[in-house]
């Protein structure tokens, strides 16, 4: 049994301009409407992503059910409009990030019978941070009536010698190119490849699962496959949805339903290009009372650098990051929820976050920093990191809308 598809995508056709069709991921610069408001000038009346999707920086000001009806009706419009080619096959996408970076994925389709984000979840494909279930309804509401999916989930494999994307490198000189331009807003350089040879990738991606390799990797022939890079939410309220849909199915109609599987870019968590950025916590309406808190609340032999008035403090935190970051996270849910006058924002970077606290009243903490291979073995002994413990690079590093697939 494969947890996974060849998948059938969707992409505008070639006379669409590409560079504003695709958009960056709606979680990002969440504390930043300017760069949202910058890329809805770039787009214009242009046919773009941006309209397909909600970027969550305006989710207290827009009439939210409004929206997501404009954005269903959008899809359909799409459609009716014969806009997209479609290919039944894989898509390997190199994507050029700053200074030359060539960062490598497959577009693949998951099976979410194979995944649960559940913390103690045990199936192959398996969510890597706490799902915050309060972010969920919203995405829900978006998903469960779209026609079409629009994705920027990023999973990870654990392939050691880099056999697969290796060979998929080698071979791209050979494949017919399907998109090549340049990304919005300072996102880089994408190109993507039609895999005319998918059912052997397939077959390689499959071989993921012996189980000497298994036991050798984990010391356990329990199956893990995949793990969630990115895009952990959108990978859960695509569940959630299939779960709402596979209700008014028969067991027969259940097992070729679109809606049971999700768009995913696939990439080898070993790529040199893939780099791990902590994501940061911008507290605001903190003051030296939140600081006191943390001071008696965390401890260690580790350094957690905060900011407040322009000022840099130092906080004792556990050296094990993935400790710390539990730590800080407990300690910071506790305090908010004792104090409904203060919040929290994630920001990706260390310039945005200071740019944050220079713009508004609160406390930047800079988080510890996790080591990318130890993510695997983590998660098959322990289950999921605390909520958004690691980012994939820099905010403009990650993915970007662009693939679409028929979920209905």
């Amino acid at each position: 049994m494969s947890y996974f598809k060849i998948p059938e995508i969707l992409l505008p056709k070639k006379e669409y301009d590409y560079s504003k069709w695709a958009t960056i991921a709606c979680d990002q610069f969440t504390s930043q409407p300017d760069y949202w408001e910058s890329l809805k000038y770039f787009v214009g009346d242009a046919k773009s992503t941006l309209n397909l999707v909600l970027p969550e920086v305006y989710l207290e000001t827009v009439d939210k059910e409004a929206e997501v009806k404009k954005i269903n009706e959008t899809m359909a419009q799409y459609l009716k409009d014969d806009m997209f080619d479609t290919y039944n096959n894989f898509i390997y996408v190199e994507r050029e990030l700053e200074k030359g970076v060539i960062r490598h994925g497959l577009m693949i389709a998951v099976d979410l019978e194979a995944y649960d984000y559940t913390p103690d979840a045990k199936l192959p494909i398996r969510a890597t941070e706490r799902t915050v279930k309060e972010r969920l309804p919203i995405r829900i509401e978006i998903r469960k009536d779209a026609p079409i999916e629009v994705p920027h989930i990023c999973i990870f494999m654990d392939d050691r010698e880099d056999k697969i994307m290796r060979s998929l490198k080698r071979k791209r000189n050979s494949m017919q190119k399907l998109y090549d331009f340049d990304l919005s807003m300072g996102g880089g350089h994408v190109t993507g490849y039609l895999v005319e040879d998918s059912k052997n990738i397939e077959k390689q991606l499959n071989s993921l699962l012996d189980e000497e390799l298994l036991l050798e990797k984990y010391k356990t022939k329990e199956e893990l496959l995949f793990v969630v890079g990115d895009g952990n939410h959108s990978l859960a309220t695509a569940k959630e949805c299939w779960n709402l849909v596979k209700q008014n199915l028969t067991e027969e109609e259940q097992k070729t339903h679109p809606a049971r599987y999700a768009l995913c870019e696939l990439q080898n968590i070993h790529d040199d290009a893939i780099v791990f950025e902590p994501i940061h916590r911008f507290i605001g309406g903190a003051n030296e009372d939140f600081i006191e808190y943390m001071q008696a609340s965390l401890d260690g032999e580790g350094a957690l650098k905060i900011v407040f008035r322009g000022t840099e403090r130092t906080l004792l935190v556990d050296s094990d990051p993935t400790v710390a970051i539990a730590d800080i996270q407990n300690a910071i849910d506790k305090y908010l929820a004792k104090h409904p006058e203060v919040y929290i924002d994630y920001i990706h970077g260390d310039d945005y976050l200071l740019d944050v606290a220079r713009e508004k009243s609160g406390i930047a903490l800079f988080m510890p920093k996790i080591e990318k291979n130890t993510l695997f073995s983590y998660v098959t002994k322990h289950g999921v990191l605390p909520r958004k413990s690691f980012s994939m690079g820099h905010a403009e590093s990650k993915r970007y809308y662009l693939e679409c697939r028929k979920v209905k």
